[in-house]
């Protein structure tokens, strides 16, 4: 009986929390007055019950072009008309959100359906958030800028959730401390999923810098694409992780103006309790290191363990419009010489080069610290060339060195939506000849495709895993379509 009372008076409690949650509906496209958003979400910000609802009236669309910054205090969720409908613009002269409390616990703030443009400030130009988390879903954030860090985004020691959001186009300075063309996120949980981050500027992390030992970052089915960083980190300069993790996605023709990290900038943890950094089923492609002495074009990997696995790294390329530095330990993937683990399992490597005349460059592991080594382990990969006795220093098992992966062009009509991979041939020695550590279900391009299929009648290596080396298994949609058609 007492359980029961309990069980009623939980229900009644909750019952009257929601009722006393409130709606507040945009009916205006004013900055200002009856009906705007700014007053909206000032009456949210203010009533008890939180969270409310800031809703647009159904029909409403074009631009609110904001004279300042609205400022978000309480919990609430702001559910746009849609991206294409509705646009917030800060004509350059302002920031466009500021999401921070004044006081108490910390807020929880969605949103939703908008497109955010011209935003400016020193720090977050569309939207800036500190302590409070925030998820944003199915958004467009393009030509926002910082005079310092975080072009479109700015978020501190809360969690930031990103869900089918595209960050286009936004800036931070090139030089100096300019950082996190896109975003600057620190200190807390970073989840980014199904998104398009994509020519950004920015100093460092063009298109994200992720920073403070108590960040966390997963990264999942988003494509990361032609942004520039004047100094590291092309795509994303991730700078003391606690933890890492990156599937199904792509980093493609990012730049880097510096010798390291032209797609991605890693620096993991040394705390021995913290986790190993996982990338996997992921395509590195076409980054590049623009500096005469460039030496990471796609992965720079410096501190920490990580582990990349079922992953695919081409025509990535250090110092591409001049001469070979002779002697230069140069490649896609590039490792530290001191405290850093990297464990390659079942990737490959293929067109990677150094230099005006194409100079292949695939792994370079700097000659190891004696006193504070770092380890290269290698298994079931493939290597478009022979490393040299020093870049693999732990296992190195049943690999293919100095052999072509026959890879095909970088497309997205092989199947698996907005995030491109490059297809093997038939003919390709990576078929069946790798493994699934991570025991993955899917290959890069996600359901409906999956991590391990043999062709019964054209087996490479049929005693080895049916898994193929890289992130695309060759026919591997055939689990679905059947063995019936002409392959």
């Amino acid at each position: 009986m007492k359980i029961a009372r309990s069980i009623l008076f939980a229900t009644l409690c909750l019952a009257a929390s929601l009722a006393q949650s409130a709606t507040f509906t945009v009916s205006s496209l004013a900055d200002s007055g009856a009906g705007s958003l700014r007053n909206a979400i000032t009456q949210a910000n203010s009533a008890a019950g939180a969270p409310h609802v800031i809703a647009f009236q159904p029909g409403l669309s074009g631009t609110i072009t904001l004279a300042s910054e609205i400022r978000i205090s309480n919990s609430m969720s702001i559910n746009g008309p849609g991206a294409t409908l509705l646009t917030l613009d800060g004509a350059d002269s302002t920031r466009l959100l500021r999401i921070e409390r004044t006081s108490g616990a910390p807020r929880s703030v969605t949103i939703s359906g908008l497109r955010f443009i011209r935003g400016f400030a020193e720090s977050g130009g569309a939207i800036y958030a500190f302590d409070d988390d925030v998820t944003i879903l199915a958004s467009i954030f393009s030509e926002n800028g910082a005079s310092f860090r975080g072009g479109a985004i700015f978020l501190a020691e809360a969690d930031l959730t990103l869900d089918g959001v595209s960050i286009i186009g936004n800036h931070a300075p090139s030089t100096g401390q300019g950082s996190g063309g896109g975003i600057l996120f620190s200190a807390g949980t970073l989840t980014v999923a199904r998104s398009y981050i994509a020519q950004n500027t920015a100093n460092f992390g063009a298109g994200m810098s992720i920073v403070s030992p108590r960040a966390h970052a997963v990264i999942t089915d988003t494509l990361i694409q032609d942004n520039i960083a004047g100094h590291t980190g092309g795509g994303i300069q991730a700078g003391t992780m606690s933890s890492f993790r990156m599937s199904g996605s792509a980093l493609v023709g990012n730049f880097s103006g510096q010798p390291l990290g032209g797609g991605l900038y890693l620096t993991g943890s040394n705390d021995p309790a913290a986790g190993a950094a996982i990338i996997e089923n992921t395509t590195f492609s076409g980054n590049v290191s623009r500096h005469p002495s460039g030496q990471a074009s796609a992965l720079a990997a410096s501190g920490g363990n990580l582990i990349v696995r079922n992953s695919t790294f081409a025509l990535n390329a250090t110092a591409p419009t001049t001469p070979p530095v002779a002697g230069l330990i140069t490649g896609a993937l590039w490792v530290d010489s001191t405290a850093t683990t990297v464990r390659i399992e079942s990737t490959l490597f293929d067109s990677n080069t150094h230099g005006n005349t194409g100079v292949l460059a695939d792994l370079a592991h700097v000659a190891s610290s004696a006193s504070n080594p770092s380890i290269v382990s290698a298994t079931d990969s493939l290597f478009r060339t022979m490393p040299g006795a020093s870049e693999i220093n732990g296992d190195n098992l049943r690999n293919q060195f100095a052999t072509s992966a026959q890879l095909k062009p970088l497309t997205t009509a092989d199947g698996g939506g907005f995030v491109p991979v490059h297809p093997l041939a038939r003919t390709s020695p990576a078929i069946d000849r790798g493994s699934n550590p991570g025991g993955l279900i899917w290959d890069q391009r996600g359901a409906g495709f999956v991590r391990a299929w043999s062709d019964p009648g054209y087996r490479n290596d049929p005693l080895n895993s049916h898994a193929d080396i890289g992130a695309f298994e060759y026919r591997g949609d055939a689990f679905f379509h059947g063995d019936f058609e002409q392959r």
